[in-house]
């Protein structure tokens, strides 16, 4: 077992000494954005990978079982994702085979990953004595530290790739809001709160000036609900646009193109897995809605363009 562990902590220590991290630029190949996601089958537990261009074109499949939110990592040749049945983090190259994939082994409850350039680690939440907690695994060690604590659920960490800043949504009563902290746990802050609405699966732009969150209020029964998506100046903490969704469901997962000209998301009602979800694309001030993907069967999740 030890032999084991010293071989995959030495292909990944060659996994990212291999990888050259270049400083963020709004004019890099990014900006031809590729999205990257994964969907569920409806009633079923297997799941699949997938990335897609910005007009619904190009749909190529990457990988197909227990897997889920897949990031891109160092580029668009690059993706970590979760693959639960064998409680592996997969770091994957598109241009290398499949079987030279590095496996990390997890054990612990690790959703919601997040790759932090600027930090080189990977920030998620887990849970912890029933309460979900945010923390980050250091890419070099491959150890793993909660980032603050709270008696509430924390979830959804996200970071830009510039800067210290950790994003969340915690939980407080009975909606969720967003706050940022430091990787040490200092400097909390609130961002965004509404006693009623949920701000919940929001991003951060890559160069850190702009937060998009879904905004929602569901019902208990499921038969009313109203949605937003806020676009958040975080300079200046002030709102720049609050567009309503009309559509089926509410939107979730919402992120931002490389270029922050267009915002992504997905379409449903949480908990509700039983209804198709799909991909949406919109420009930042809410005009030219674009439906990007039309499954039947699947829900798409979490849409990302960087």
């Amino acid at each position: 077992m030890k032999t084991r562990c010293f071989y995959i902590r030495l292909l990944l220590t060659f996994l990212l000494f291999s990888c050259v991290e270049s400083p963020f630029e709004p004019n890099s190949n990014f900006d031809n954005d590729i999205i990257l996601f994964y969907t569920r089958e409806i009633n079923s537990f297997f799941s699949s990978i997938y990335t897609i261009d910005l007009n619904g074109n190009n749909l190529n499949f990457i990988t197909k079982g227990n897997v889920s939110y897949p990031i891109w990592y160092h580029g668009k040749n690059k993706i970590i994702y979760l693959d639960h049945g064998n409680l592996d983090l997969v770091f994957k190259d598109f241009l290398i085979s499949s079987d030279q994939d590095c496996r990390i082994h997890i054990n612990y409850n690790m959703i919601f990953p997040r790759f932090s350039r600027s930090l080189n680690c990977i920030v998620f939440s887990h849970r912890q004595g029933g309460i979900s907690q945010i923390a980050e695994m250091d890419l070099a060690t491959l150890l793993v530290r909660n980032i603050g604590s709270s008696p509430n659920h924390r979830i959804n960490p996200v970071c830009s790739a510039v800067d210290n800043w950790i994003y969340y949504s915690e939980k407080k009563d009975s909606s969720y809001d967003i706050y940022r902290i430091k990787e040490d746990g200092s400097d909390l802050e609130l961002m965004l709160s509404d006693p009623i609405y949920n701000f919940n699966t929001f991003s951060v732009s890559a160069d850190g000036s702009l937060l998009v969150s879904p905004k929602y209020f569901v019902s208990m029964d499921q038969t009313e609900y109203d949605s937003y998506l806020v676009v958040f100046d975080i300079a200046s903490k002030s709102v720049l646009y609050e567009i309503p969704f009309v559509g089926n469901g509410v939107a979730l997962y919402s992120s931002l193109t490389y270029n922050n000209e267009y915002i992504l998301f997905v379409n449903g009602i949480p908990n509700n897995f039983a209804i198709p979800r799909n991909i949406f694309r919109m420009r930042i001030d809410g005009k030219s809605l674009k439906q990007i993907t039309f499954f039947e069967n699947q829900l798409a999740v979490r849409p990302l363009a960087w």
